[in-house]
C-alpha cells in the first residue's frame, strides 16, 4: 500500500491492483468451474466444506479483530489471541490490518460525504463495492490523524501483521487451502475452491457492506438499533457474518455487538460473549465512540 495521505492521491487507476483483481477473478471462476467439473469427487467434497468453514474463520477475523477491536476497541484480549486473529485476516488479503482500520475510521469520521468518504456510493456503487480499491488514493495510508493510536504497544500484532503482509497473506490465501488440499490428494482443487473461489466469494461479501449496506440501511434502519429487518437483511447478515446491520453500528460504533435487533444475526458478538466466559477476552463494551 502507499505511505502517502489520500488526500493527496488522484483517482487515477493503479495498473497492478487493476491487473491483480481481474486475474484473482478469472482463478475464482476457474475454480467455480473445477468444483462443478469435480463434483462426483469425494475430495472435491472436503475441500469445498474446508472452503465453508475457512470463509467463516477468516470472516470472523474481519468483524472480530479488524473492525471490533482494531478500528473501534470493543473489547480486551491478550496478545495470542491478536495474534491468531490478525493470521486469520490476512488469509482475505484485504490490506495491512492498520491499513483497513485507518480507513475504517475515516469511513467513520467522513460518512457518505462525496469525495471525503473513502468509499461512499454517493461517488458511485460500483466505486463503492471496490473500484476504490483500484484507485491510487483508495490504496493510500489514511490520514495520519486515523493512525496514531496504532503506535501504542496493544497494537503490536497488528504492527507485526503489516511488516510481514505479504508472505503472511499468501501463506493464509493460497498456502493453507493448497495444504489442505494436498491433504486429499487435490492441491490443485485446494489452490482453486478454497483458495482463489473463497476469496473472491469473501471479497464480494465484505465489499457489499459499502455498497448495498449503505443503500439499504440507509432506508431500512437509520440510527435504529431496534427495528425488524427483512429477508434482505438477514441474508446480508448470513454473507457478511454478522455485519448486516451498518447504519445501527454507524450509531454505536463502539458496541462489541452489531445485530442488536431481534433476527439479526451477529456470530462475532457470540464469540466474543463465549469467549469473554472462558476469560479470554474482557470488557466487552457498548461504547458509542469511534476512537481506538
Amino acid at each position: 500500500m502507499s505511505t502517502s495521505s489520500d488526500t493527496t492521491l488522484s483517482n487515477r487507476y493503479h495498473g497492478g491492483w487493476v491487473t491483480y483483481f481481474v486475474v484473482i477473478h478469472l482463478l475464482g471462476l476457474t475454480g467455480l468451474g473445477y468444483l462443478i467439473s469435480h463434483a462426483a469427487w469425494i475430495s472435491t467434497w472436503g475441500i469445498a466444506a474446508f472452503a465453508v468453514v475457512y470463509y467463516f474463520l477468516c470472516h470472523l477475523a474481519i468483524t472480530i479483530e479488524a473492525h471490533r477491536y482494531y478500528a473501534h476497541r470493543s473489547f480486551e484480549a491478550p496478545a495470542w489471541f491478536h495474534y491468531v486473529m490478525v493470521c486469520l485476516f490476512s488469509g482475505v488479503m484485504q490490506g495491512p490490518i492498520i491499513w483497513w482500520a485507518g480507513k475504517h475510521l475515516h469511513h467513520h469520521a467522513e460518512s457518505d460525504k462525496p469525495g471525503a468518504d473513502p468509499h461512499t456510493p454517493r461517488d458511485g456503487f460500483w466505486h463503492a463495492h471496490c473500484l476504490w480499491l483500484m484507485k491510487h488514493r483508495g490504496l493510500a495510508m489514511p490520514p495520519p490523524r486515523y493512525q496514531a493510536a496504532f503506535r501504542r504497544d496493544q497494537f503490536a500484532p497488528g504492527r507485526w501483521q503489516s511488516t510481514y503482509y505479504w508472505p503472511l497473506s499468501l501463506l493464509m490465501a493460497f498456502g493453507v487451502p493448497t495444504a489442505v488440499g494436498l491433504l486429499v490428494g487435490d492441491p490443485l482443487g485446494g489452490f482453486l475452491i478454497g483458495g482463489c473461489l473463497r476469496l473472491v466469494v469473501q471479497y464480494h461479501c465484505t465489499w457489499v457492506v459499502n455498497s448495498l449496506g449503505h443503500y439499504w440501511g440507509e432506508r431500512e434502519h437509520e440510527s435504529s438499533a431496534t427495528n425488524q429487518i427483512g429477508v434482505f437483511g438477514k441474508v446480508l447478515a448470513v454473507l457478511t457474518v454478522g455485519e448486516s446491520n451498518h447504519s445501527g453500528h454507524h450509531g454505536q460504533p463502539g458496541s462489541y455487538r452489531i445485530g442488536r435487533a431481534p433476527g439479526q444475526w451477529d456470530p462475532g458478538a457470540r464469540v466474543l460473549e463465549w469467549l469473554a466466559h472462558l476469560g479470554v477476552c474482557r470488557q466487552l463494551n457498548t461504547r458509542v465512540s469511534t476512537s481506538a
